[in-house]
């Protein structure tokens, strides 16, 4: 039987817990709860299937792919600021979101992980991938190397 030291593990879950307030994610995270119910639907920026996406390349310069599911928790912080993106570059880039339960294949094949996942590509290439929770800031740079 394996003892387990509680003392350490409380100290190690509040040091992370500390690391996470300080981090610039939880300025969204805070805002988010406080100003918005976590919802999984999004009117600006659509859902699309694995069928849908060569076409959505070829037809578009710049194209944000959000590979995201229902029951992600940072997957719905991270909602807002692709509809953030999505109003920001309308009509310079086109922002869209894929559940990965429903279109697994197109997730192996960039060789994802773990989502949240955003993945950018500019001329039909994969130019830039962020994984997990990040800010407006980060996403928006990603974008302006490309765009401009």
């Amino acid at each position: 039987m394996r003892l387990v030291n509680y003392g350490f593990v409380a100290k190690w879950a509040i040091a992370r817990t500390i690391e996470f307030i300080e981090s610039p994610c939880y300025e969204n995270f805070s805002l988010i709860l406080r100003n918005q119910e976590m919802s999984t639907e999004t009117e600006i920026v659509a859902y699309i299937q694995e069928s849908e996406f060569d076409a959505l390349l070829s037809e578009q310069k710049v194209v944000i792919v959000d590979f995201t599911a229902t029951w992600c928790g940072p997957c719905r912080l991270i909602s807002p600021l692709m509809d953030k993106l999505a109003q920001e570059y309308k009509g310079r880039a086109k922002v869209v979101k894929v559940d990965v339960d429903n279109n697994k294949p197109m997730f192996k094949k960039f060789g994802l992980r773990s989502i949240p996942a955003v993945l950018i590509f500019f001329d039909g290439s994969l130019v830039e991938t962020i994984v997990g929770v990040s800010s407006y800031e980060q996403f928006s740079s990603a974008v302006d190397k490309h765009i401009n």
